[in-house]
C-alpha cells in the first residue's frame, strides 16, 4: 500500500497564480526579461529568446505575479507542461505561464519533479482546453492533486536520487560542451586566424611544441598561410541525402525505427517510428556529422541511437581519417554565411548546389593530421558522456514515476543514504 497522501496544488502551495496577459512592449535599451511560453524548453529558460521590457512593465507585472527563488513555473497555452523550478533569485517577469508558489526548496524540487513524471503529465493532458490552441485553465492549475509521502524523510531522500542524476546529467553536458569549445577554439587559432603563422611572420613564439611549431610556415599569400589551398567540399568528404519516407507510415508507437526530421536534430530524439524500408534510406548512427537544410543552417554532431534520415537533412561523411571536429568548424562559418545571404519570404533553404560550392582549407605539411588527432579523443570523449546521458535519462524516466508513485519501496534510507556517502 503506497503511504502517498493527495493534495491539491492550491493547499500545497502558499499561492497558485499566473503571469500577466498583457503584452508589455519591448525596450532597447535597460529593461528586465519578459519570460513567456516559448522560452520554456526542457527545464530551462532560453534567455536568448527573450526580449527586455521597461522597469515600469516589470513593476507592475510583479505586483500580481512576481517570481521568487524556489517557486515552479509551468506553460500554460500551446506547448502546455513545460516546467522550470527557479533555482536562482530571479531577475524577470512571466506571461501566460503558470506561478505555482512554494517558498522552500525541498517541496519545491518534489513539486518540479511531480508535474515531470508521468502521473504529472497526464493529470495535466486531462485538464487541457481549446480545439485550435489548447491551453490549461488557472483554475485546474489550482486543483492538480499532488502525491506527496505521507514520511517527510522519504520526500527528501527521494528529491536526492532524482536530483542526484540530474546533476550527472548537467555536468555531463558542460563537459562536452568544453570539450566542443576547445575543438572549435583550436580551429580558429591554426585555421581561420592563421596565430602560428603570424607569431612566427612577427619573430615571435608561437607557444607551441618544436613538432607543432615546425609544421606551419612562416608567411602568408593571398591571405593564407604558404603551401595552403581551398579545395572543394568534396575533396574531404561525400554528401549523403536523406529520403523522403512517406509520412502516411510514420506511427508513435515504437514500431519500427526512429526518423529524424529537422525539427529533432536539436534533440536528437524523435517520437516518429516507420517500418518503411526506403531503398534511398540512410542510417544515422553516434558519430555522424548532420546538416539540416531547411530554418537555421547548423551541423549537429549525432550521439544518439541509430535512425534514419528523413529528407531535407544530410551527413557529411570525412574522407581521409579527418575528424568530425575539423569538419564541423570547416562548415561552421559558410553555413553561417548561406544563412546571412540568404533571401526568403517563410523558411531559408540550404540546396545541394550551395554546399557543392563550399571550400575547405587543406595542407599537406601535416596541420590537419595534427589538429585529427588531437580533438579524436575530445569527440571519443563526447560520445561517451552523451551514450551515459542517454542511460541516466531512461533510469531517471524509469525511476520517476515509481518514485513519485510510492510504487517503488525505499525500505532502509539511513543504510541507503550511508552507501551512497561511501
Amino acid at each position: 500500500m503506497s503511504n502517498r497522501i493527495e493534495i491539491i496544488a492550491k493547499d500545497y502551495c502558499t499561492s497558485v497564480r499566473d503571469g500577466t496577459h498583457n503584452s508589455p512592449k519591448q525596450v532597447k535599451d535597460g529593461g528586465r526579461p519578459l519570460i513567456t511560453t516559448r522560452n520554456l524548453k526542457d527545464g530551462k529558460i532560453d534567455f536568448n529568446k527573450t526580449y527586455n521590457i521597461s522597469e515600469e512593465d516589470f513593476l507592475d507585472i510583479n505586483k500580481r505575479s512576481k517570481v521568487d527563488k524556489w517557486d515552479v513555473l509551468i506553460s500554460m497555452i500551446g506547448t502546455v507542461g513545460e516546467i522550470h523550478l527557479v533555482e536562482k533569485e530571479p531577475n524577470f517577469a512571466i506571461k501566460n505561464l503558470g506561478l505555482l508558489k512554494v517558498g522552500n526548496e525541498t517541496d519545491a524540487k518534489w513539486l518540479y519533479y511531480f508535474l515531470k513524471s508521468k502521473i504529472g503529465k497526464d493529470q495535466i493532458k486531462q485538464l487541457l482546453q481549446g480545439s485550435t490552441q489548447q491551453y490549461i485553465s488557472l483554475k485546474s492549475l489550482r486543483n492538480i492533486k499532488i502525491l506527496v509521502p505521507s514520511i517527510k524523510e522519504e520526500k527528501e531522500f527521494i528529491v536526492k536520487i532524482l536530483e542526484t542524476i540530474e546533476n550527472k546529467i548537467e555536468l555531463n553536458k558542460k563537459i562536452n560542451l568544453t570539450l566542443d569549445e576547445i575543438a572549435k577554439t583550436l580551429f580558429k587559432s591554426w585555421f581561420e586566424n592563421f596565430d602560428p603563422v603570424k607569431n612566427k611572420m612577427q619573430r615571435k613564439s608561437t607557444g607551441l611544441s618544436k613538432e607543432i611549431d615546425n609544421l606551419f610556415p612562416d608567411n602568408l599569400v593571398k591571405k593564407i598561410p604558404k603551401g595552403w589551398v581551398m579545395d572543394k567540399i568534396n575533396y574531404h568528404c561525400d554528401i549523403v541525402y536523406g529520403a523522403p519516407f512517406a509520412s502516411k507510415k510514420f506511427n508513435e508507437k515504437f514500431k519500427g525505427i526512429p526518423i529524424i526530421r529537422i525539427r529533432d536534430l536539436p534533440s536528437q530524439k524523435s517520437k516518429i517510428f516507420t517500418e518503411e524500408k526506403h531503398p534511398k534510406g540512410v542510417l544515422i548512427n553516434k558519430g555522424d556529422l548532420l546538416i539540416g537544410m531547411d530554418g537555421e543552417f547548423r551541423t549537429h554532431y549525432w550521439v544518439s541511437d541509430e535512425a534514419w534520415m528523413n529528407q531535407r537533412i544530410c551527413k557529411v561523411v570525412p574522407k581521409k581519417n579527418l575528424s568530425v571536429s575539423f569538419l564541423k568548424n570547416s562548415l561552421r562559418k559558410q553555413l553561417q554565411y548561406i544563412e546571412l545571404t540568404e533571401v526568403a519570404t517563410t523558411v531559408i533553404h540550404l540546396a545541394k548546389s550551395d554546399i557543392d560550392k563550399f571550400e575547405l582549407i587543406n595542407e599537406q605539411r601535416g596541420v590537419i593530421k595534427k589538429y585529427n588527432e588531437i580533438c579524436k579523443p575530445l569527440e571519443e570523449s563526447i560520445i561517451k558522456n552523451s551514450v551515459e546521458n542517454q542511460t541516466l535519462n531512461k533510469l531517471k524516466d524509469l525511476l520517476l514515476s515509481k518514485l513519485i508513485s510510492g510504487k517503488l519501496k525505499i525500505f532502509n534510507l539511513n543504510t541507503i543514504v550511508n552507501n551512497m556517502s561511501n
